[in-house]
């Protein structure tokens, strides 16, 4: 099978698989009419001349990938653990009392009874220790996991190690519900830890799990998956290009509130007030909740009626750029905040809590790249070190290696060159290489730039786009519209959904289709 072919059906299957998620009642219909042998009884037949979709059975790579999907969507029967397969990565790369990742936690007694003063999150996992972990609402949205789904757990063992141990999902506690905050214990860190998921926003969860077979050390058949990583990082980053612009804009109008907002500019040039005064213009108390603020009083202070005289003359004065105001008004401004305080008077006015939000889902954002840029890391010192003790330049020993072998042979590129016995290089096009296993022949890193020591995307993708591919995605976008609000979610994302059909309705090549499908997958 081409590599075109492999990358057509690959894009299909996850449209199918999408569908399937959507219409799970198609799943249903399928299985009532016989399941794969129904499938495999089926023709495809879309009259399109030379199409690689269309025959009968498995003869029709369309319902082959239509029977793959189908599997995956029953989720009824259970694998041996010999073929299970991981819907989701979720690293695990915390350590007692080091903090990484906006969170702090300590291991509870038992853990470090067994396994150290510093436990790493991962050995606690394997040990039995840790069996439930809390995501963020982005990280459920990401992994979209469900009970009964196989889960890889990964990240740095304590012995320097990377990892990689298969869980399956026993239970699920959504925030609000008894389980959240119930459960807790079995994540094996401290009770008091359990103050860091109270931040969480509704949508994040509790996964609990068990784990189905013993980790998996670092072998030359760790199958390389960092282009779709850093395809991840990528759009990730983007993501948090536009969260920083909106949080840019949010501090722009809280300065611009400060500097010429009339309530604000009271509140923050309000002179003490004495208490006399204070509690005959509110009808108040000092210090009771709700009442007057005691910081803004003082026996010396002034009247409320002579600080709204002041609060007019020192910044309200005629010629100083601000609109006609009435002494009342300012008066009604400061009974108000007398009765809150600055502080919580100048936040509410300048939307304060939306800055903080805004501050804090843009470092999850941040945090999620680095969990993914180390994910990376490991899975490429999985490959390079097939097991050994191998540092983190070894991509640079090998291009040196590459670079020796070239001057060697006057110039000339070799077809292959092997790097300490384990690492074979084969020449691929345009002077690029691969990365493969020297038994399998497995490609672990493909089309990489020798001088730089990166993949670079295939030719493949200017390669003209399958019209069937883009009559399903655009179907998927017509029904996400009607049923699953894509305009008004894609909006919040700055994106306009008629743009997005015209562009794919226009897209030619692979490329220009990848690009629109990345936006769509921010929904899912």
């Amino acid at each position: 099978m081409d590599e075109a072919l492999k990358y057509d059906m690959n894009l299909m299957y996850k449209l199918q698989m999408n569908k399937f998620k959507i219409h799970p009642e198609l799943v249903k219909e399928i299985t009532d009419r016989g399941g794969v042998k129904f499938l495999e009884a089926s023709e495809h037949i879309v009259g399109v001349k030379g199409s690689r979709w269309e025959g009968k059975g498995t003869n029709s790579n369309f319902i082959k990938v239509l029977i793959k999907s189908y599997q995956d969507s029953l989720g009824t029967t259970q694998p041996s653990t010999s073929t299970l397969k991981a819907v989701a990565s979720i690293p695990q790369n915390l350590v007692s009392g080091i903090e990484a990742f906006g969170t702090k936690q300590e291991a509870n007694a038992k853990a470090k009874k067994l396994l150290g003063n510093s436990p790493h999150s991962i050995d606690m996992v394997e040990a039995g220790l840790r069996t439930r972990t809390t995501r963020s609402v982005g990280e459920m949205d990401k992994y979209n996991v469900k009970v009964g789904d196989i889960i890889k757990q990964f990240g740095k063992s304590a012995d320097g190690t990377t990892k990689n141990i298969l869980t399956k999902v026993t239970a699920i506690y959504p925030k609000g519900t008894p389980g959240f905050l119930g459960t807790w214990n079995k994540e094996g860190w401290t009770q008091e830890g359990i103050k860091a998921i109270e931040r969480y926003k509704d949508g994040a969860a509790a996964i609990e799990f068990e784990v189905v077979n013993k980790s998996t050390q670092p072998s030359t058949s760790v199958k390389v998956e960092t282009t779709t990583i850093q395809t991840e990082i990528d759009e990730l980053k983007q993501e948090v290009a536009v969260a920083t612009r909106e949080l840019q804009d949010l501090e722009e109008v809280k300065t611009m509130m400060l500097e010429q907002s009339i309530p604000v500019l009271v509140a923050s040039n309000l002179p003490k007030i004495n208490p006399a005064s204070a509690k005959r213009e509110t009808g108040t108390k000092v210090g009771t909740s709700k009442d007057i603020n005691p910081s803004l009083l003082d026996n010396n202070g002034v009247s409320v009626e002579r600080a709204a005289e002041i609060v007019m003359e020192t910044v309200f004065y005629e010629g100083a750029g601000f609109p006609s105001i009435d002494m009342q008004d300012i008066r009604d401004y400061i009974i108000d905040i007398l009765q809150v305080g600055t502080k919580n008077y100048i936040d509410d006015y300048i939307k304060q809590y939306k800055i903080d939000e805004a501050r804090f889902n843009l470092n999850e954002l941040k945090n999620k790249v680095k969990e993914l840029e180390a994910e990376k890391s490991n899975i490429q010192l999985d490959l390079f070190g097939a097991g050994a003790d191998i540092e983190k330049d070894s991509i640079e020993n090998d291009l040196a290696i590459y670079r020796a072998t070239v001057s060697e042979n006057n110039g000339e590129l070799p077809k292959s060159f092997m790097v300490n016995d384990k690492r074979l290089w084969q020449l691929y096009k345009n002077g690029n290489y691969n990365l493969v296993d020297s038994v399998t022949g497995e490609i672990y890193m493909r089309n990489v730039n020798m001088t730089t020591g990166k993949e670079e995307v295939e030719p493949e993708l200017n390669e003209p786009l399958d019209p069937e591919l883009k009559e399903v995605a655009i179907n998927q976008i017509l029904f996400g519209i009607e049923n699953q609000d894509y305009e008004e979610r894609l909006a919040k994302l700055g994106y306009d959904v008629k743009d997005i059909l015209n562009n794919l309705a226009k897209a030619k090549t692979k490329a220009d289709y990848n690009k629109i499908l990345k936006i769509i997958d921010k929904l899912c």
